[in-house]
């Protein structure tokens, strides 16, 4: 037991490696920590071992602090979006498109592209005329092209 970020991050990522579901008790521990690291270390094994409380802790980690953390929530959300409910998904993607971080945006532009549901269009298209950052615009006129494409 420590409150050290650093080992609470290296704890984390070795649990992750292994991906144990075992481990998935103290992933979710790691998973609210103070460590950004430890967070998305935890995150990453929680996805690994499809931990049962995962798509709770995914909706919780989108309004994390740190972009890393959330662009894994992010990832996570998407991977489940084949097996789950997928509007539900989508919603938090096009949620994402107005987050502060560009490459938060960047990242929910690219994943909502592969949405199958009907509203990624709509919000994609939203965004775009908000959009300042010319990364991200690319990254929605992308997304934009392949859902056009299907």
């Amino acid at each position: 037991e420590t409150t050290d970020p650093d080992v609470e991050a290296a704890f984390a990522h070795t649990l992750a490696h292994f991906a144990r579901r075992e481990a998935g008790p103290r992933l979710r521990k790691l998973a609210r920590s103070s460590s950004a690291g430890a967070r998305l270390f935890a995150i990453q094994g929680l996805i690994r071992v499809a931990d049962p409380g995962l798509p709770e802790l995914l909706g919780i980690a989108l309004a994390d602090s740190d972009s890393e953390v959330v662009k894994q929530a992010l990832s996570g959300l998407a991977a489940l979006a084949e097996t789950d409910a997928g509007e539900r998904v989508e919603g938090a993607l096009s949620r994402a498109l107005s987050h502060p971080a560009w490459d938060v945006r960047r990242l929910a532009a690219a994943l909502l592209a592969r949405s199958r549901e009907g509203g990624a269009s709509a919000a994609l298209r939203a965004q775009l005329l908000r959009e300042d950052d010319e990364h991200v615009r690319a990254a929605l006129r992308e997304a934009l092209t392949a859902i056009e494409v299907r």
